[in-house]
């Protein structure tokens, strides 16, 4: 099948139970439902292009940033599809990098700083100042009553710590060093009590327990092995439960770890690259993946997430196709059922 529609996407986002997929084009966005695979929604042409575009939940608001000479890269809109209506508009001194929402909450990541909404409201709560993250990166628990932020900690000095807030109020829960080279991808659980990092090496996932409780020290709970060779991770997710991890790169294979049973006190270490003892025993003692498959697109990035009761795997490739894989959760067998183009 052709691939030459790569320039035409500019993001891609499952929204929290993966129930629905936006896509963001040059000429603007699109929903689609994934049980069944189908469009219902798509902006009108004079509204422009997309470069994000965030769901809440299976409702009609959407956090969309627009792409071209019409719009602002600076300027967040909340939008109504069922009214068809523009809610607001938030301007903000940088571009907007990344955007995350759950019932309660509204972050919106730009280089050098996190502003933090009260979505009922539409009140700002908080800025925090972090160093330069152009990648955007950063991450909001789904549980509106467990509101934590995860964000590098100091991307400038190639190092790959992660920080811990609640996003409720002011407090630094924890500080976590997750790699020693800068970090390249990061999810939080839906509950928000796990932590998933991958550095710029992109051989090692690393899974943290993270808690209300503010202890400075975040357990490691896993070593994940992806390869022996670098990569460039495009993803992280967990399943709805945290019960799984799917990661895919810039390499052939897709990989899936299980996570499900503590791993703490096997690994014995509360930091991920610490000590030289904590190094060569993560190295041994990381696991490899518990199910793999090749990779329909693995040259061109993509999103990978699992569907709520974790049998089914969505793949959505920045070249705008979409594929669907079915998983057996016993064997760990996976097969490829469909594929769908997203864009025209």
């Amino acid at each position: 099948m052709s691939r030459g529609v790569a320039t035409a996407v500019k993001c891609l986002s499952f929204n929290q139970d993966c129930s629905c997929l936006a896509v963001g084009t040059e000429k603007g966005y699109k929903i689609y439902t994934t049980d069944p695979v189908r469009k219902c929604y798509e902006s009108k042409e004079d509204e422009g292009g997309s470069r994000i575009v965030s769901m809440l939940h299976r409702t009609s608001l959407l956090a969309v940033v627009g792409e071209g000479s019409a719009h602002s890269p600076r300027q967040l809109q909340l939008f109504n599809t069922h009214a068809g209506q523009n809610i607001c508009d938030i301007s903000f001194q940088d571009t907007v990098l990344g955007v995350k929402m759950n019932k309660k909450r509204l972050l919106v990541i730009l280089e050098k700083c996190i502003h933090i909404f009260d979505l009922t409201k539409m009140a700002p709560l908080q800025i925090i100042d972090t160093e330069s993250n152009p990648k955007g990166l950063g991450d909001l628990s789904m549980n509106d009553d467990n509101n934590v932020v995860a964000y590098p900690k100091a991307v400038t000095q190639g190092s790959g710590d992660v920080m811990i807030v609640d996003a409720s109020g002011t407090k630094t829960l924890h500080i976590i060093r997750a790699h020693k080279t800068s970090l390249s991808a990061l999810t939080l659980s839906n509950c928000g009590t796990k932590l998933a990092t991958a550095s710029v090496k992109g051989t090692v996932i690393r899974i943290f327990r993270v808690t209300l409780q503010g202890k400075s020290e975040a357990p490691l709970l896993y070593a994940l092995r992806r390869g022996s060779s670098g990569a460039q991770v495009y993803s992280l997710s967990f399943n709805f439960t945290a019960s799984l991890l799917v990661c895919t790169s810039n390499k052939s294979t897709i990989h899936i770890w299980r996570c499900d049973t503590s791993a703490s006190e096997v690994l014995g270490s509360t930091e991920g690259p610490g000590t030289v003892g904590d190094t060569v025993r993560n190295m041994y003692q990381a696991e490899r993946s518990w199910a793999q498959f090749q990779s329909p697109a693995s040259n061109v990035a993509n999103v990978v997430v699992l569907s709520r009761d974790s049998k089914r795997i969505f793949v959505a490739t920045m070249d705008g196709h979409l594929y669907i894989y079915s998983l057996d959760l016993a064997s760990g067998d996976c097969k490829r059922e469909a594929e769908y183009v997203l864009v025209d």
